[in-house]
């Protein structure tokens, strides 16, 4: 009887394993700089990707045949539950033929410091297309877009990343205004970068409340631009705690969902209520699994539809999204 214990408490343990590792690398955007290439143009192509590990730094090889490039990375995991950034770079040398070419770029991971083993968890991959010109237009920058946030008063926000794409990327010019001044002076938003890869940092005048847009342009050599503008509001907030609840980040995937829907936490939180409802507001019961700072909803008894999750934490809630079961 101990034998069949101790081997069902492993195969729990690796199944919740391979659950969590299941969801550990995701491809978030490929973009090809310049947008429209030449044949004389050295092709820069940047894959962004996320990892709930964190130590998720890898490196990316390709090979090209025809107009065919694939591509592959590799990233080494830590253990640590945090989100991870990091970006893939492939350079495609010219000279080039003209036509569309297809690239392709597979993600994969392993765990534990480098060399390690990839194929423990699911890759994830995905395409993009470019086409090489005789006469490449010269294309106004453009910048991803910045969510708005709420804070709390005296609280700053940030690092906010964005990313710049240009064929001459390293001569953007990266601004940013405030249109309320009296809460977010000019001088206090501060971005920091280069090349495509940006970040920028706010902090509102001391003891203001209110809301104000952002906007952040970038302008290349020739004038031409390209602006996101995203709204911050700063409240006076009352909980008296440690951690302010406008700090707690989490991220729900994925959505759509079946069997499970994964919250995860950057910052470590005593106990959090995570609640789950239909649409009519009743609430659904749920099994809830914690790993670090993840934590896995068993979603596989419930009818496909439309449910909210909602999460409190510190006497306010902290999270609510919708999530669609299928």
């Amino acid at each position: 009887m101990k034998t069949k214990t101790i081997l069902s408490l492993i195969f729990i343990s690796v199944f919740s394993f391979l659950s969590f590792s299941g969801k550990s690398q995701v491809i978030d955007s490929i973009q090809i700089s310049p947008s429209i290439p030449g044949v004389n143009d050295t092709v820069k192509i940047y894959i962004y990707n996320t990892f709930n590990s964190g130590g998720c730094a890898g490196s990316a090889s390709f090979g090209k045949s025809g107009f065919n490039i694939s591509a592959s990375s590799l990233h080494c995991l830590g253990a640590l539950a945090v989100i991870c950034h990091d970006v893939d770079t492939v350079i495609v040398d010219p000279p080039h033929a003209l036509g569309t070419y297809r690239f392709n770029f597979v993600l994969n991971v392993g765990f534990s410091g480098p060399p390690c083993t990839p194929g423990i968890v699911p890759n994830d991959f995905d395409t993009a297309y470019y086409t090489v010109v005789a006469n490449p237009p010269n294309l106004p920058p453009i910048i991803t877009t910045i969510s708005g946030d709420t804070i709390c008063k005296n609280d700053s926000l940030g690092p906010l990343s964005f990313t710049v794409n240009d064929e001459d990327v390293n001569s953007v010019v990266i601004t940013s205004t405030s249109d309320n001044t009296t809460l977010i002076p000019n001088s206090n938003l501060i971005v920091n970068g280069s090349g495509g890869i940006w970040n920028l940092n706010l902090t509102p005048a001391t003891n203001k409340v209110g809301m104000a847009n952002i906007t952040v342009t970038a302008r290349d050599n020739i004038n031409q631009k390209d602006s996101t503008v995203f709204a911050v509001v700063v409240e006076q907030c009352t909980i008296n705690n440690l951690y302010e609840y406008s700090k707690i980040n989490i991220t729900m995937f994925p959505n759509p969902a079946n069997d499970e829907v994964n919250l995860s936490f950057s910052e470590v939180i005593m106990d959090p209520d995570i609640g789950m409802f239909n649409i009519q507001g009743q609430k659904i019961e749920i099994p809830v699994n914690r790993y670090h700072n993840l934590y896995i909803l068993t979603t596989d008894h419930l009818t496909p539809g439309t449910y909210i999750i909602s999460v409190h934490a510190y006497g306010s809630e902290v999270f609510r999204e919708s999530v669609v079961i299928q």
